[in-house]
């Protein structure tokens, strides 16, 4: 098997469903902001041969919000997968393009990944929320909902 193929498997392997959890923003100085809830869903398609990703965001005010990502193909997957850890990102840093960067790490169906990101125009920053700026963002997620919801409850971020 390839490289890129391998690669692919473990993304599917260790990676596909869905997560839920909390995405925690971050001011540039490493204070947390308002959490809010989310379900990354990582779908393979019937042939397998792409991955169809949708974030499910819910916030604090009750708005709710849908971001759709990808399709992802073995050949348009620049992350690298391994069985516990992953990163990804943009190819390069400049004034006039967007940044991204995440890795992340999974131990059994818990998970932990950290966003770095910087809008080409306004510099560094937090999405999707407008706001005061704020360059990293972290998750944590599970795979399973009531998990999820038991340890929101400990965090008091419910």
């Amino acid at each position: 098997m390839d490289l890129q193929d391998a690669n692919w498997e473990r993304f599917c392997r260790y990676h596909v469903g869905d997560w839920y959890g909390l995405w925690t923003p971050y001011t540039l100085d490493g204070v947390a902001l308002v959490p809010w809830q989310c379900i990354r869903s990582f779908q393979r398609t019937a042939d397998g041969r792409a991955i169809t990703h949708q974030n499910h965001y819910r916030y604090a005010n009750g708005r709710q919000e849908t971001k759709t990502f990808g399709p992802y193909t073995p050949a348009t997957t620049r992350a690298v997968f391994v069985e516990a850890s992953f990163s990804l990102g943009s190819p390069a840093v400049t004034d006039a393009t967007p940044f991204a960067f995440e890795t992340g790490f999974r131990v059994a169906e818990h998970r932990v990944s950290l966003v770095a990101r910087r809008d080409a125009h306004e510099g560094w920053r937090r999405p999707p929320l407008p706001g005061a700026g704020s360059c990293w963002q972290c998750w944590r997620t599970w795979r399973d909902q009531q998990a999820c919801e038991q340890t929101k409850l400990l965090w008091g971020a419910a």
